[in-house]
């Protein structure tokens, strides 16, 4: 495993405070973005996106044709935040993880503007796409983030539970397997709290749980700064 700076140079992992939190907060954070717009969107996926399609299908099954744009548009708009964050991660000096980062925490942080903005008046359609918009682009961004960062993908958790599966099946068998799993099981658990936790809120308060999980993005961000200048200084001194 590696540990990332702001520059997105890869170095020796130093356990906990590496990117395995840094993974599990991302998780947890796509878990939140998941169950908010499920429940405040009527019933959208923006993480898990290809879920959609099973709801798309089902939808064309029933009478329910409602949201069927928004589920048509909704791998469209990740397709561009995936596009988005491509780009910003290989613009000049803007590389690793810290704009992305905060790309993402200004992006759920709008959908959460747009959802006070928009209050209890439900013919704001405008607000409601621009709340799906930002979500959704949000995401795209994180799986760049995920990709370029070299760290588990922490939109959807299959993949996760797969290798945490096998990690266990083989944790006599390999050395690493148990710290592996250990890590998996850190993921899973994060992306159900966050799921969890935007379940209670988004009942409540709508769009406008995503200021949490975009406050914790912002840690990512001061993490990752601090740990280039941690690397800026000892590169100094050597």
């Amino acid at each position: 495993m590696t540990v990332l700076s702001a520059s997105g140079v890869a170095g020796p992992s130093k356990g906990p405070s590496g990117p395995a939190w840094i993974a599990s907060l991302l998780a947890g954070v796509a878990g939140a973005v998941d169950t908010t717009g499920f429940i405040a969107l009527g019933g959208i996926f923006c993480a898990h996106v290809t879920g959609n399609f099973v709801l798309l299908g089902a939808s064309l099954g029933t009478a329910e044709h409602e949201l069927l744009g928004p589920k048509l548009a909704v791998l469209p708009l990740f397709i561009v935040g995936v596009c988005a964050g491509w780009w910003l991660a290989r613009v000049g000096r803007f590389r690793g993880v810290v704009v992305l980062a905060a790309c993402e925490a200004l992006l759920l942080a709008a959908a959460a503007g747009c959802a006070a903005l928009q209050g209890n008046d439900p013919a704001s359609r405008m607000l409601w796409w621009a709340q799906l918009s930002a979500a959704v682009f949000a995401m795209g961004v994180q799986a760049v983030l995920s990709r370029i960062s070299k760290l588990p993908m922490t939109n959807v958790m299959t993949g996760n539970v797969t290798q945490l599966t096998i990690d266990v099946l083989e944790r006599g068998q390999r050395p690493e397997a148990l710290r592996s799993a250990m890590n998996g099981l850190m993921l899973v658990g994060a992306f159900a709290a966050g799921a969890a936790g935007a379940g209670l809120g988004a009942t409540r308060f709508g769009m406008k749980v995503l200021i949490v999980p975009a406050g914790l993005l912002a840690l990512v961000v001061g993490a990752s700064l601090l740990s280039g200048r941690r690397g800026a200084g000892a590169h100094g001194q050597t």
